[in-house]
């Protein structure tokens, strides 16, 4: 069952939207329906990050960094880049 609603758009977009329609050889209506799909449509997740990665972070950073409870995460997300993701093949 469809229901019915109404979307004010700029002149702008409704000019493209029909344009786009046209091209596609649908309905303005079932361009909007395709477009809502896409939109609604569920992000991929990317896999979880195994335990081991992060016991690997355990002692890694060196006495030099001065800023690592300001920047844990730059630095973590580093670590991880380099333990995980180019150790993944």
């Amino acid at each position: 069952m469809r229901t019915r609603t109404m979307v004010y758009l700029d002149a702008s977009q409704m000019e493209a939207l029909r344009r786009k329609a046209r091209r596609e050889r649908v309905s303005l209506a079932e361009l909007i329906r395709r477009a809502v799909d896409r939109y609604l449509k569920p992000e991929p997740v990317s896999p979880p990050v195994p335990r081991e990665a992060y016991e690997k972070l355990i002692g890694f950073f060196s006495d030099d960094a001065t800023d690592v409870s300001e920047r844990h995460d730059h630095y973590i997300g580093e670590a991880l880049d380099r333990e995980y993701l180019d150790h993944s093949d």
